[in-house]
């Protein structure tokens, strides 16, 4: 007897050569003799016959259950020596029913034993698949016919022929590995044929063979080797119950990914517009552009929400048309223009040069008198000048890093063989240094910058942070291209310094949409932000727009009703206007209050798909890496392991996870980064203020560092600066993180709840009170914090709410009042957040 899921032994004749007859010499396959050499067989692989009028067809049993009946064998075999293929329609009888190898009839209700099977046979057999019966003792169940007589036990354990049978073993159960022997059936003499008692035995042996053997040649072999069946499958499911489809927002699917050639066509646009400062006709197109893609994705409820702007512009590299230098009457080649700087007109400005060099004692310097009305020539301080390690010149800590080996070590002044990021900030962040503060506040009458830049690391290069409007129009060089101005000024010689700008007045279009979640429209809606600055001079500054639509792409083929939460789109114009984003104070979030309403999180997206460069003498290329993109997050443990989890499953190459202070919340936490030094600067801060000034919302930032190949109009940049799959790996970083905030219970990833940890960690011996042994007690707070927060993660927030006052109470009794205040004050915002309980969506 053998029970569904455990496969008994099935026996076989192991034949002697010489009985093999027709079979001699027959490349592979199993079968079972039944007494009959090479007639009465079932054969199990295709084979072909020898000679007479069937020698050229080939016939083929892959273990059909029927092969076990000799009533449809023998007809099978006889059609096969005549050459003609075997009936199909013949079936076996069961208990009176024709009812085939698929089990029904009589079979009906009985539970299946699915086995490995191979595909039908020509002779129609359904036993491929069908799911089998299980047998019963003896081998057959009560009111079955007995077998076919040709089957039947002789009782002596021999042949027909009278030679002793040889019997292999072969052990189908699946937690067992296949053992095969060969042994005699019995090593005692036979017992007489009419011993009422052993008929019996060898009658059921028998039919239990014959079972077993039938359901042996439905799971099928190919060879004389025997081999363990297949594991038993669990039945599969009913059909009124399909298997349920993967949610797309718990994993990307690739087939809802923006392309390789999508990403490139949408980078080649823009690289089309060139520099899109807002304000500009490049811009206004660029926006109607990006208009049409969210459109197309089923965004709805558009405003342009204009501002007043005093647009300054001036010819855009590789056309230099509106800006040059002679010195001493020879023509140098200009690398770029002075950023708002002022207009000469086209006859350009004519005087007397000096040298300012802000290395020198300040002593040694030129007083304000001595420049006025006078050219001054900007020896900008070289970067090799640079000794103390600082957020403009090395990499703060953090709390993650991919590829580490391509980084430099924490506060090292980054070097130039490594990565010219750091090096082009200090040059090109010092307009308003040198240009307002010096040049313009002693009445100079133009101004040219010797940058510490080779020719082509300067070419087409933007200041920034971009100064307000300023008067001394100036000129930007790379270093070789200075040497001669150096020494023209120095000696006192003249130049001709020509910045032919224009000054407009426009209202450039922030972008603001929505793309409708389930609850679009209802009092339960629950919106997340994805935000950027849409303008810039390079195709890496201001790509992040082009990041929001490849994730609104992958949303779009979403359903509506399978959407959680509403996604809001907000397109900013601010980052390079001038004086940037405190000159202008135009911010949708912040002038329309309403537009918050609902808001429970974002992402911010900016600067995708650049490649890292280098500079090692004048030759200035790519390194064959991207620029590290840093994904920055409020200090919430379980954002940041998120965060983390999600650069790993992307494969995002040089990823920098970090937690700094973000705007507004400089003086509320600070946390240190794995080698315990400081996170540094979040930068691109301003695009957190909505989350911080809304409730302290859970956000990331998806940044990539941009210097090294973005601080130049340098077209065209697809291939050369920007990568396209460097773009879509953060498109793939920047979709699992709005996947996250899109389906997430949100309270347990608020900042407050990493912000009250960082209070802990940060108490020092002298903020405890007196007679407290402060680590001792630091580290019993914070772990009564965790066991807290693990409540947390699990959605217990009845239990956290029961224990947070206890937190609470122990910290204010040994912390003195003026340290505990501001832990105190973020202790009492996660217990409200606890009670409000879980943040899902509705």
């Amino acid at each position: 007897m053998f029970t569904p899921g455990v496969l008994p032994k099935v026996f076989r004749r192991k034949e002697p050569r010489e009985e093999r007859g027709r079979d001699e010499g027959r490349a592979g396959g199993s079968f079972i003799d039944r007494g009959r050499a090479g007639r009465d067989r079932l054969r199990h692989a295709p084979r072909r016959r020898r000679g007479g009028p069937s020698a050229g067809w080939s016939g083929a049993c892959t273990g059909c259950c029927a092969c076990a009946w000799p009533g449809v064998y023998r007809t099978r075999a006889r059609r096969q020596r005549h050459g003609r293929p075997p009936l199909t329609e013949r079936r076996p009888r069961l208990g009176g029913r024709a009812t085939g190898c698929s089990g029904a009839g009589r079979d009906a209700g009985r539970p299946p034993v699915t086995l490995a099977t191979t595909p039908a046979t020509r002779h129609g057999c359904m036993a491929a698949t069908q799911p089998r019966i299980p047998s019963e003792p003896g081998g057959l169940r009560r009111g079955r016919a007995r077998p076919p007589r040709g089957l039947r036990s002789h009782g002596t354990g021999r042949s027909r022929r009278g030679r002793r049978r040889q019997l292999t073993f072969v052990d189908h159960r699946p937690d067992r590995p296949a053992l095969a022997s060969s042994r005699p059936r019995r090593d005692s003499p036979a017992p007489p044929h009419n011993d009422p008692k052993e008929m019996t035995m060898n009658r059921s042996l028998s039919a239990l063979m014959m079972a077993v053997a039938a359901l042996a040649a439905c799971g099928g072999n190919d060879g004389d080797t025997p081999v363990a069946a297949a594991p038993v499958p669990a039945p599969a499911p009913a059909a009124s119950a399909p298997a349920t489809a993967k949610d797309p927002l718990s994993y990307i699917d690739e087939t809802k990914m923006i392309t390789s050639a999508e990403a490139k066509e949408w980078l080649v646009t823009k690289d089309n517009y060139g520099p899109a400062y807002a304000g500009s006709a490049k811009y206004d197109a660029y926006i109607a552009f990006l208009e049409k893609k969210m459109r197309e994705y089923g965004l709805v409820d558009f405003t342009r929400y204009t501002f007043p702007y005093s647009f300054w512009e001036t010819t855009e590299w590789p056309d230099k048309s509106g800006w040059s230098l002679t010195s001493d009457g020879t023509k140098v080649d200009v690398a770029s223009y002075a950023t708002n700087s002022g207009n000469t007109g086209t006859a350009g400005v004519t005087g007397q040069m000096i040298v300012y060099d802000p290395t020198l004692p300040a002593a040694q310097r030129p007083t304000a008198a001595q420049m006025k009305g006078k050219i001054v020539v900007i020896k900008h301080p070289a970067y090799a000048t640079q000794s103390t390690p600082g957020t403009g010149n090395s990499l703060s800590d953090y709390e993650y890093r991919s590829d580490p080996e391509t980084f430099a070590q924490v506060g090292e002044i980054m070097p130039l063989n490594k990565d010219a990021d750091f090096r082009n900030r200090t040059q090109l962040s010092t307009a308003t240094t040198y240009g307002i503060n010096v040049c313009q506040a002693a009445g100079g009458l133009a101004a040219i910058w010797v940058l510490d830049m080779s020719p082509l690391a300067a070419q087409g290069a933007r200041q920034h942070g971009t100064p307000r409007h300023y008067n001394c129009p100036g000129v930007l060089l790379d270093r070789n291209a200075g040497q001669k101005v150096l020494a023209d000024a120095a000696a006192g010689k003249t130049a001709t310094v020509t910045l032919n700008a224009t000054v407009k007045d426009t209202r450039p279009a922030q972008l603001i949409a929505y793309l409708p979640g389930k609850n679009y429209g209802k009092a339960n809606d629950q919106k997340l932000l994805m935000v950027t600055h849409t303008e810039g001079q390079s195709n890496v500054e201001d790509n992040g727009s082009l990041g929001i639509m490849g994730v609104l792409h992958y949303y779009a083929k979403i359903p509506q009703a399978q959407r959680p939460r509403t996604i809001m789109v907000y397109l900013d114009n601010r980052h390079f206007v001038a004086g940037a984003e405190s000159a202008y104070p135009f911010d949708y979030m912040e002038d329309f209050p309403d537009a918050a309403q609902g808001l429970v999180g974002g992402l911010a997206m900016e600067h995708f798909g650049g490649v890292q460069f280098n500079e090692v003498g004048d030759d200035y290329k790519g390194t064959g890496w991207p620029a590290h993109t840093s994904v920055y997050t409020f200090p919430n443990q379980l954002a940041t392991e998120t965060a983390i989890s999600i650069v790993k499953e992307v494969k995002q190459q040089r990823a920098n996870v970090a937690a700094p202070p973000a705007t507004g919340l400089g003086s509320v936490y600070s946390k240190p980064g794995v080698n315990g030094k400081s996170q540094g600067f979040w930068y691109g801060p301003g695009f957190m203020s909505a989350f911080v000034e809304h409730g302290r919302l859970p956000a990331f930032h998806v940044t990539g560092d941009w210097p090294s190949a973005g601080y130049q109009a340098y077209y065209p940049s697809v291939g050369v600066r920007v990568d396209p799959e460097y773009f879509r790996t953060n498109v793939r970083t920047s979709l699992r993180l709005l996947q996250t905030l899109s389906t997430e219970d949100l309270t347990k990833y608020a900042p407050d709840w990493g912000i009250v940890r960082a209070n802990i960690a940060a108490l020092t011996a002298a903020n405890f009170q007196t007679g407290i042994a402060a680590d001792a007690a630091r580290t019993e707070l914070l772990a009564q914090f965790d066991a807290i927060f693990t409540l947390v993660r699990n959605g217990d927030y009845a239990n956290a709410s029961l224990q947070l006052p206890a937190l609470r109470t122990k910290l204010q009794s040994q912390v003195v009042a003026e340290a505990a205040s501001n832990p105190l004050a973020n202790i009492d915002r996660v217990i409200a957040l606890a009670k409000k309980g879980a943040n899902l969506p509705s």
